[in-house]
């Protein structure tokens, strides 16, 4: 009897670990869904500062006022920050990821961002140039 009871103990424990496993996996797809989620909220946040920015700069600059500079200006400080957040959050996932063993329960799934994320940094980059160019022959001809 010594012996069954050994080994129901044993199989309860290997029942009750594997349960910590899988509620470990279960919290670390939670966390992964939420900063998807929030990536995505960004990305969206950004396509429409982007619509908002093209619609600013199809503007001539010679019927800009210094308050239509100022808000495309504000619009691509806002814009480097969403790149920046979100590829703190890319950066966030990726630890994770190496930390839980390099598995991730949604990989492949809402992970197109981080090829994406270099063309908009790219893109913000060149705009900033433009707008800080425009914002320097703009202020020299008032």
């Amino acid at each position: 009897a010594d012996l069954g009871e050994q080994m129901d103990e044993s199989e309860l424990l290997r029942e009750w670990f594997d349960l910590l496993r899988e509620r470990s996996e279960v919290h670390r797809y939670e966390r992964e869904l939420m900063v998807r989620a929030q990536e995505m909220e960004l990305e969206d946040r950004h396509a429409r500062l982007q619509q908002e920015l093209r619609d600013r700069m199809s503007v001539d600059d010679s019927n800009k006022s210094r308050d239509d500079v100022a808000k495309e200006g504000q619009i691509l400080k806002e814009m480097l920050e969403i790149v920046e957040r979100r590829d703190s959050l890319i950066l966030l996932l990726e630890k994770d990821r190496q930390r839980c063993g390099g598995r991730s329960p949604i990989s492949g799934q809402l992970h197109h961002f981080p090829s994406r994320a270099t063309n908009n940094c790219a893109i913000v980059v060149f705009v900033l140039l433009a707008w800080t160019l425009s914002y320097v022959v703009v202020g020299s001809l008032l």
